[in-house]
């Protein structure tokens, strides 16, 4: 879809510095799958993530998911379903849009302590910064 101008989302969008993502296949394969390698996380809201990937997802895939942001002290668990991969302009890339619901009230009260400590309304990765970033992974 394009931009209208009337915001849909029902969250505000926050960029937390430094966060990453690992995903894994849904249930039931994702609980002998391996995790992926870290992605870096653009954005985060309580019901959902956009993250950089080198490969497309497709829309609707279930995913179990493991982000680790500095401002949780552990790693917060979602269950997630892919809602829209888009490829990136810029980069060899891959955006991919989650949408997410924490797997208990453990990871809830995380996830809520780091959207509380973001200061960033939104990130935005340029080409050098995102290589920059993919090395340190």
């Amino acid at each position: 879809m394009s931009w209208v101008g009337i915001e849909r989302r029902r969250h505000r969008r926050y960029g937390v510095k430094g966060s990453t993502l690992r995903w894994r296949p849904g249930a039931p394969l994702g609980w002998v799958a391996p995790a992926s390698a870290p992605h870096i996380l653009i954005d985060l809201c309580p019901a959902g993530c956009r993250f950089i990937s080198k490969r497309e997802l497709a829309p609707g895939r279930a995913l179990s998911l493991a982000i680790e942001a500095p401002p949780a002290r552990a790693t917060v668990r979602a269950a997630g379903r892919v809602a829209w991969s888009r490829r990136s302009e810029e980069l060899d890339a891959w955006h991919t849009g989650i949408s997410m619901k924490a797997r208990n009230s453990g990871s809830a009260e995380r996830l809520k302590i780091v959207l509380d400590g973001a200061v960033l309304e939104r990130i935005e990765i340029t080409t050098r910064r995102y290589l920059k970033e993919m090395g340190k992974l």
